[in-house]
C-alpha cells in the first residue's frame, strides 16, 4: 500500500495498480481533531460545525440519545485539456441529512470528506476519505490535468472500520480531460464497495458508501450516500444529489437538544403518614450536561437531588392520596415532567370527637368562634379542591400543564380572600352589636362598606 496524503498534494504512487489506495482511509493520526465548541445562537440547542481537517473527529455522546446529522461529501475537481481552453468540472459533493437515536454514551468518529485535487501529466491523489484517484496523463495529451475524486463525510460509532459508519454522504467524481466528474448523493442500494481509480486521461470516482467508479476516458463516478437503517429516525433522512461544490472540502455538522428528556419508571414506597420516597430511572438524553432531579406532589410539596435517582417528599398530610411527577434539569433548561404515579399516605391516629368548642362562648366571642370554623371548613374544602386540580393538572400536556395549575392555584387564592371578607364582616358586626343608636347603624355600613370593596378585590 502506498502512503496516505493529504488532499490536493502534488506527487503520487506511480505504480498504476496500486492507485486504489488513494482511498485515503489511513489518516496517519486517528482522532487528535479538536472538536469544536457548540454554537448556542438557537435556544436550547447545540450545534457543531465540523469543518475539513484530514484526520478524525471523536464526539462524545453522554446524556445525547438523539440528534441531527448534516453532511457534505467533498467535490471532485477539475480537469483541463487543451492548455487552458477546455474545463472539465469535477462533480459535486451529496448531501445527505437524518436524524439518529440510539447512541447515547457511545463515541461517535467523524470525518468530513477532502476534495479531489488535480496534476499535470501525473496522477492525482484521491481526495481524504474515500476518494479515488485520477488517471495518469497519457504521453500524448502531456500538460492536460485529470482530477481525482472527493471523498466521503461520514459518521461512524466507536470505531474506525468501514462497518463502524452510521451515515455517509458521497463525494464527487473528479473530471477527466474529454468529460465532467460526476454528481455524489445518490441513495445508496446494495453493499457497500471502494471508488474507482481513472484510467488514463480520467477522473477518478467520489468516495461514498458504494465509491464511484472510475472514468474511461472522461469523469469518474460520484459515490453514494446512506444512512443505517438501525439508526435513523424513521422518515429523517434526505438525500441530495450534488448539493455541494466541485473542488470544495466536506464539511457535517451535527445538532442536538439541550432539552432533557423525562424520566420514567416512576415508583413512589417507604410511605408513612407524612413521607413518600420516589425513585425513578434517568432520562437517556439529558443535553449531554448533568441533570438534577425533582420530584413534586399536584399541591406542589418536592424534594430536588443531583445525580441521583431518588429523594424524599415530606410534608404530607396522612391518609391523603396524591399524584407525583418527576422533572429532569440541567444548566439550560428543564425537561418534561414524568407520567404521573398515585401513591396514598398511611393513616394516622383518628383524633376523638371534639365538642362544639364556641357553645360555651356568647356575645362578641361566641359570634367570632364561629366565624373562624365556618372559615376554617370553607378553605379546608377549598384545599382539597385546589388538590384535585393540580392532581388533574399533572396528567395534562406539558403546554397546557403550567396555566392549569395557575388556574387552580387563583381559584384557592380567591376562596381564601373570600373567606377572610366574610370572616371580618361577622367580627365587625358582632361589635356593631354592641352599639346603640346611629353610631350602631354607621357601624353596620362601614362594615359592610369594607366587605363589599374586599369582595370586589377578590374577584378581579
Amino acid at each position: 500500500m502506498p502512503s496516505c496524503r493529504s488532499p490536493r498534494s502534488p506527487g503520487a504512487p506511480t505504480a498504476l495498480g496500486a492507485i486504489v489506495a488513494s482511498l485515503a482511509l489511513c489518516p496517519a493520526a486517528l482522532g487528535t481533531a479538536t472538536t469544536p465548541p457548540c454554537d448556542l445562537s438557537v435556544a436550547h440547542q447545540c450545534t457543531i460545525n465540523f469543518p475539513f481537517v484530514a484526520d478524525v473527529y471523536d464526539l462524545d455522546t453522554t446524556g445525547i440519545d438523539r440528534l441531527s446529522v448534516d453532511a457534505y461529501g467533498g467535490g471532485g475537481l477539475t480537469g483541463l485539456a487543451g492548455g487552458t481552453e477546455n474545463f472539465m468540472l469535477g462533480g459535486n459533493g451529496g448531501r445527505v441529512r437524518a436524524d439518529l437515536t440510539g447512541v447515547a454514551g457511545r463515541s461517535l468518529r467523524i470525518r468530513t470528506g477532502g476534495a479531489g485535487s488535480s496534476v499535470q501529466s501525473g496522477i492525482a491523489v484521491g481526495g481524504y476519505n474515500g476518494g479515488a484517484a485520477s488517471g495518469e496523463i497519457a504521453a500524448s495529451n502531456a500538460g492536460d490535468y485529470a482530477a481525482s475524486g472527493g471523498g466521503a463525510s461520514d459518521v461512524r460509532l466507536s470505531g474506525d472500520a468501514e462497518s463502524d459508519r452510521i451515515l455517509v454522504a458521497g463525494g464527487g467524481g473528479g473530471a477527466g480531460v474529454l468529460g465532467p466528474g460526476g454528481a455524489g448523493g445518490a441513495q445508496a442500494s446494495g453493499s457497500p464497495s471502494a471508488a474507482g481509480a481513472g484510467d488514463y486521461d480520467s477522473g477518478g470516482g467520489g468516495g461514498g458508501y458504494q465509491g464511484g467508479f472510475g472514468g474511461d476516458g472522461s469523469g469518474g463516478g460520484g459515490g453514494t450516500s446512506w444512512v443505517s437503517p438501525s439508526f435513523v429516525v424513521a422518515g429523517t433522512d434526505q438525500y441530495d444529489v450534488g448539493a455541494g461544490a466541485y473542488g470544495s472540502d466536506g464539511t457535517v455538522s451535527v445538532t442536538y437538544s439541550l432539552v432533557p428528556g423525562a424520566p420514567t419508571g416512576i415508583v413512589a414506597d417507604a410511605i408513612t403518614t407524612t413521607t413518600a420516597r420516589v425513585s425513578w430511572s434517568a432520562p437517556r438524553h439529558t443535553g449531554g450536561l448533568p441533570a438534577s432531579y425533582t420530584a413534586q406532589t399536584g399541591d406542589g410539596r418536592s424534594c430536588t437531588v443531583a445525580s441521583s435517582t431518588s429523594c424524599t417528599i415530606t410534608g404530607l398530610r396522612p391518609s391523603t392520596d396524591y399524584t407525583v411527577t418527576v422533572t429532569a434539569a440541567n444548566s439550560d433548561s428543564a425537561g418534561a415532567a414524568s407520567a404521573a404515579v398515585a401513591l396514598r399516605t398511611a393513616d394516622g391516629p383518628t383524633p376523638a370527637s371534639p365538642s362544639n368548642p364556641c357553645a360555651s362562648l356568647a356575645g362578641v366571642a361566641g359570634i367570632t368562634c364561629a366565624a373562624g370554623a365556618s372559615r376554617n371548613a370553607a378553605l379546608a374544602a377549598a384545599r382539597s379542591t385546589r388538590d384535585a386540580a393540580l392532581a388533574a393538572c399533572a396528567t395534562k400536556r406539558a403546554a397546557v400543564r403550567a396555566a392549569c395549575r395557575a388556574r387552580a392555584r387563583a381559584a384557592y387564592a380567591r376562596t381564601v380572600a373570600l373567606q377572610a371578607a366574610s370572616y371580618s364582616r361577622a367580627v365587625a358586626l358582632a361589635r356593631c352589636g354592641l352599639r346603640q343608636g346611629r353610631a350602631k347603624t354607621a357601624c353596620i355600613t362601614v362594615a359592610n362598606a369594607a366587605y363589599r370593596a374586599a369582595v370586589a378585590r377578590a374577584r378581579r
